[in-house]
């Protein structure tokens, strides 16, 4: 007699559960797999394996914008290789700050035997599928999750079930400052404090180490030591942001300002703005600070606009970008 399954019972409300339980029974197989085999590695170590050996050297930064996953997940395993002799790390050439990863003789030498490992495996996968378009599936999902989010489509069907037409109308073409709402952070805004963020450097710059201590634990570098986050929403979406981050008594950091490429020319820019100088008066600061770079004419137009003046650059700046340093006496 078959186990009950509860989280079958349950269909579609029960899919990020079963894709976990899947994920983490092939994760344990994996490593009961490379211990039998004598092997010094962990099943998800594979992904850095092949893209350093296609690409020969990245930054962990690098490695996390083209796998897309999260840069502590990266670390983690880089750490965890560079601790068995897999991977070597040098300074790069034009900026020293920089560090590159790629594999080391030990890695290269045994690559071949993981291969035939690998291989093996998709063969047991290819096997148990018998045929079915599985990365078709996923394929298709990952890419309409990237179009719309599962948040905003499940907020939408809450306000409008039976019309998405009505939804993207008022986000698309009715849109005027009405519609758009600056809060305060939540929680619940973390993910996507991160992702405007992310989107907006991989637009313009790079992801700097700083960028992701920020991004990744904005409570612990942000909220928690006295500063604030802002983000302005459409029907619930957060579409722009802007944080304030404590330098000393008396100064605030504006940074981590972004907009959606879709949503620009909106004023949402300036409405964060007004919101974090407002904020920033009514605790008691002095002054705010930013650092930004001269391609942002737009950026540096309206900073010039809100009274910000330029000052010299700090030689101490966390941000490789930063080319232009202004300041705003409050």
């Amino acid at each position: 007699m078959q186990e009950e399954d509860f989280l079958r019972e349950l269909g579609v409300l029960a899919f990020t559960t079963r894709l976990k339980r899947i994920s983490d029974k092939m994760l344990q197989d994996g490593k009961k797999l490379y211990k039998k085999l004598d092997y010094e590695i962990e099943p998800n170590w594979y992904v850095i394996f092949k893209i350093l050996q296609k690409y020969g050297s990245l930054s962990i930064t690098e490695i996390a914008q083209k796998i897309q996953i999260s840069h502590p997940s990266v670390i983690t395993m880089v750490e965890k290789m560079n601790a068995k002799g897999f991977l070597e790390s040098v300074s790069d050439e034009e900026d020293q700050r920089k560090r590159l990863l790629s594999l080391s003789e030990k890695a290269i030498n045994m690559l071949p035997v993981f291969e035939e490992t690998w291989k093996a495996g998709v063969r047991g996968l290819d096997y148990l599928l018998k045929g079915t378009p599985i990365l078709e599936i996923l394929d298709k999902i990952e890419d309409g999750l990237n179009k719309k989010g599962f948040k905003e489509r499940a907020l939408q069907e809450i306000s409008h079930p039976s019309s998405i037409k009505h939804t993207k109308t008022m986000t698309t073409v009715q849109l005027n400052e009405s519609f758009i709402e600056v809060i305060s952070y939540e929680r619940a805004y973390a993910s996507d404090f991160a992702r405007l963020n992310y989107e907006w450097l991989e637009q313009y710059f790079s992801v700097e180490d700083h960028d992701v201590e920020m991004l990744e634990n904005p409570e612990q570098y942000i909220i928690q030591p006295g500063g604030q986050i802002f983000l302005a929403t459409v029907n619930q979406r957060a579409v722009g942001t802007v944080a304030l981050i404590v330098l000393d008594e008396n100064t605030f950091e504006l940074a981590k300002m972004a907009v959606l490429p879709e949503f620009k020319g909106k004023k949402i820019g300036k409405r964060l703005m007004l919101c974090a100088i407002d904020y920033a008066i009514k605790v008691g600061k002095k002054r705010l600070i930013l650092e930004s770079n001269t391609k942002l004419t737009p950026a540096l137009n309206l900073y010039l606009k809100m009274g910000f003046k330029i000052i010299p650059l700090d030689p101490n700046s966390p941000y490789h970008r930063a080319n232009i340093r202004m300041e705003m006496i409050l």
